[in-house]
């Protein structure tokens, strides 16, 4: 092999080798880069805590007997709220007599010295002027639904939130006890009966006109002196549904109990806004619940009373006389009970925004009983 043969061969095995690298090198740059290493994966959020139900000691007050619905309504309401709140929530029960009459138990729950009261509408009258018109005879739908629609979730319902919200109090709801009878020492079934008639009714200037508009001569009185009072002559009626007359012995001095379908006996219920602002919204929601439930079992209570009244009345006293008006006698009971109607709008008796609650009402009456029936 000469020398210039050999110099070819080199030359060969570099080009060869040139090529060999210059594919590798580009197989290398066609393969796929490296996937990076994945991040930690976040530490998940902590879970927000569960709502928890504070510890709050209610004083609930109330401005009837033991026996009676209000304590009866608070007593069931201090064992489901315990129950319902792990023993965190506790209450004391305040009946009649215990703290004062019935508006003195309201002012003591706009002052904050007690939680929570369940009181007739007629007594807050004298605090919040609207109100006034659940006095007003012949107003309100007799069937319970409509009527319970009405004091807790109608506009109307909402209206008076805020005006208790302007005089001190939030509105918790309203619930009733039944119809009102009046009972008297003698037949009541005219107007020419109730002329001067000596007739026992809380201090509401609505019940005044109530009872003026049929000609009866009003005494004021609380409650507690009612029963003395029919004994001494000193007033001559009351009205009540007829389980409280029973469970106040008005029958043994009242023979005549008469239904004339006027009015039932209502409850709007109040709180201290100022403790209710304090509670966080799950101890709220527990207390609601438990005030609803108690509400519902003690409303079911006085409706079974009444229906037994009727039964149990007789074999009390044998002589009662248990009347119930039929429409054409209550024409004319109807037709002067507008009178009082015109008193509610008087600023000074339905307070500032009297029409307006008034339409509001009449307007909701109208879906109520197209919802529920009348």
């Amino acid at each position: 092999m000469d020398k210039m043969e050999v110099t070819m061969k080199g030359k060969t095995l570099i080009a060869l080798l040139v090529v060999v690298l210059v594919l590798g090198s580009l197989m290398l740059a066609c393969q796929p880069a490296a996937a990076p290493a994945p991040a930690p994966a976040p530490a998940p959020a902590p879970a927000p805590a569960a709502p928890t139900v504070e510890a709050t000691n209610v004083k609930f007050g109330t401005h009837e007997h033991a026996g009676d619905y209000g304590p009866m309504f608070g007593d069931a309401f201090k064992e489901l709220v315990g129950e319902m709140s792990g023993g965190k929530i506790t209450t004391q029960v305040f009946p009649l007599g215990t703290l004062g009459d019935c508006a003195e138990v309201i002012e003591l729950t706009q002052s904050g010295e007690l939680q929570l009261t369940a009181s007739c509408a007629s007594w807050q009258s004298g605090f919040i002027k609207e109100n006034n018109i659940f006095s007003l005879d012949y107003m309100l739908p007799s069937n319970q639904d409509a009527l319970l629609w009405i004091l807790r979730e109608s506009d109307t319902a909402k209206k008076l939130e805020g005006l208790f919200r302007d005089n001190g109090f939030q509105y918790m709801g309203g619930s009733h006890i039944g119809w009102l009878w009046r009972t008297a020492d003698k037949p009541m079934y005219t107007l020419e009966d109730w002329k001067d008639f000596k007739m026992r009714v809380m201090a509401s200037p609505i019940l005044i006109a109530d009872y003026k508009a049929l000609g009866a001569n009003v005494t004021p009185l609380p409650f507690g002196e009612v029963y003395t009072g029919l004994q001494t002559g000193l007033i001559e009626g009351q009205e009540n549904p007829l389980s409280t007359a029973i469970h106040m012995k008005f029958y043994e001095v009242q023979q005549y109990i008469t239904q004339y379908y006027h009015r039932p006996f209502l409850y709007t219920h109040i709180a201290n806004p100022d403790w209710w602002d304090s509670l966080n919204a799950e101890t709220q929601r527990v207390i609601m619940l438990a005030f609803q439930k108690a509400d519902e079992y003690a409303m079911g209570v006085y409706e079974q009373r009444n229906i037994d009244g009727l039964t149990e009345l007789p074999q009390l006293r044998p002589d009662i006389v248990l009347y119930k008006m039929t429409p054409e006698e209550l024409v004319p009971f109807k037709e002067a009970a507008k009178k009082a109607w015109d008193v509610y709008l008087d600023p000074d008796v339905g307070g500032p925004r009297a029409q307006e609650i008034l339409d509001s009402l009449q307007k909701d009456i109208a879906i109520a009983e197209s919802k529920f029936g009348k």
